[in-house]
């Protein structure tokens, strides 16, 4: 048997793992499926001590992103369209595969990974203006998080009484 052990970020190997969920999902070839049962048995093994509370919910994004992007694969590919919907399916998948890389560098944030992965792109930014109370911040939580998918820097307005909690409530989000 040869195989190839590399050193990777921890996130690189969790999205492998959700890949390997969404292939489990979407090829229905029982040879197939058997290889991906063996590499999908190899991760979890290794990934099991970092697969809990926070880590899974970044599981379930990447997951959920991953497998929107194979189905935008899909349309693009096998879909009989015209050039301009075609070039409209491929670039919403560069826009999730951007995303994937803010939930993977979240990841690696959280655990803090020694290797992180880089990316060349234009950054996005937003702004996010909510009552300035620390409720306020953290009923919209879901929503600033679900924005650091989207976008590369988050400014959150706030009062300055209210900054350190938020820190500490966003630690893992570098780019709030």
């Amino acid at each position: 048997m040869t195989e190839l052990l590399i050193n990777t970020s921890i996130s690189d190997a969790i999205d492998r793992l959700t890949i390997l969920n969404v292939k489990t999902k979407k090829i229905v070839d029982d040879e197939k499926q058997k290889e991906i049962k063996i590499e999908k048995e190899l991760l979890l093994n290794k990934l099991k001590p970092f697969l809990k509370d926070t880590v899974n919910y970044y599981c379930d994004i990447l997951e959920k992103i991953n497998m929107h992007i194979w189905e935008l694969l899909d349309i693009a590919k096998y879909s009989n369209q015209t050039p301009e919907q075609e070039l409209k399916y491929y670039r919403e998948q560069e826009d999730y595969n951007e995303r994937r890389f803010r939930v993977k560098r979240m990841i690696d944030n959280y655990l803090s990974s020694s290797i992180k992965e880089q990316k060349g792109y234009t950054n996005k930014r937003c702004c996010v203006l909510t009552h300035l109370g620390l409720g306020d911040h953290m009923y919209h939580g879901g929503m600033i998080r679900y924005l650091a998918t989207v976008y590369d820097k988050i400014i959150l307005v706030c009062y300055d009484s209210n900054m350190e909690n938020l820190k500490l409530i966003f630690s893992d989000i570098l780019n709030i």
